[in-house]
């Protein structure tokens, strides 16, 4: 075994080797790259769905309050499905386009922003999703005694 090693010529093959050295943390942050686009791929996906599905609940309720608690209770029980999101980070936006009005057929504008943490330890990124609906429930005016 002693004679093997000895016969064996290191100096041959060692810019291969300091070549691939060289290399090395270039390949390890393209294939982290690669994780990560697909990380937040997934992420933004997921954000996206929750975000309509937070929209059509608040597009069936009776008022703008009902319809801004409706939409976090979807996100919040949402959002710990989507893999990498950091706790309590989920904010909704309602927003009415009408204004104060809440009426059938009126735009309103829902968006869910989260932040994702990646494969990569030094960044924190922000997904946001933003969706318009058409409210479907009138509001019911005030009966007078």
């Amino acid at each position: 075994m002693h004679r093997i090693i000895r016969k064996v010529n290191w100096r041959q093959g060692g810019g291969e080797l300091i070549g691939f050295t060289l290399i090395l943390p270039v390949i390890m942050l393209v294939f982290c790259a690669v994780i990560m686009a697909s990380q937040l791929g997934i992420a933004r996906q997921s954000v996206e769905y929750t975000t309509y599905s937070a929209a059509r609940a608040a597009v069936i309720c009776e008022n703008q309050a009902q319809a801004q608690q409706a939409a976090e209770l979807i996100v919040e029980d949402m959002i710990y499905e989507i893999p990498g999101v950091e706790a309590g980070s989920a904010t909704v936006t309602l927003q009415n386009y009408m204004g104060a009005t809440w009426q059938k057929g009126g735009l309103i504008k829902c968006t869910v922003e989260v932040k994702v943490n990646t494969i990569s330890p030094w960044t924190t990124s922000t997904v946001t999703a933003d969706i318009t609906m058409m409210i479907e429930r009138p509001a019911v005016p005030a009966s007078n005694p």
